[in-house]
């Protein structure tokens, strides 16, 4: 008897240990190489370095950036390029706001966090941009005819003008 109780002790010991050690593991370290400045409908290169427990780069040819944000779930495979271990991503989301980011992989999962897409560059949409360079070549042609409208008065008022005045 108590050969079979020690031997129930053993196998639910067992039974309880190996669910734990088949789930030991699977982290990785994600590394920016720099925090990309993405521009709303504009295609911006993200670089980043995968590391499997923070030490073997990763190898891997199905990894994927998700971002999810105003412009619904968008997707973006990434390559591997340069030295083992780091990918780059051709990333172009339509509509600026926030957005939040994962890198997702058959062995790979990670949360990069939130960021944020702009507008187009320089802070204003190409509309406003055409809208200050017509506005300014208007403007400019409007003071170049009062100039000349000036300049013709003035002329007027000399040859009209009494000699002595």
């Amino acid at each position: 008897m108590r050969k079979l109780l020690v031997f129930i002790a053993v196998a639910l010991g067992l039974a309880g240990g190996l669910p734990a050690t088949s789930s030991a593991g699977g982290w990785v370290v994600v590394s920016l190489d720099s925090l990309p400045a993405v521009h709303a409908d504009e295609d911006t290169a993200v670089g980043f370095t995968v590391l499997r427990h923070g030490v073997t780069p990763e190898q891997s040819d199905d990894l994927v950036i998700v971002a999810r944000g105003p412009g619904g779930e968008h997707r973006f495979e990434a390559t591997q390029q340069g030295a083992a271990g780091h990918y780059v991503a051709t990333v172009r989301l339509p509509d600026a706001g926030a957005y939040r980011w994962e890198l997702t992989g058959e062995f790979v999962a990670a949360d990069l966090g939130t960021f944020e897409v702009t507008g187009a560059p320089g802070g204003g949409s190409p509309w406003t941009w055409d809208v200050v360079q017509w506005g300014s070549a208007t403007l400019a042609v409007v003071m170049a005819a009062l100039a000349l409208l000036d300049v013709r008065r003035s002329r007027r008022q000399r040859a009209t003008a009494p000699a002595g005045a």
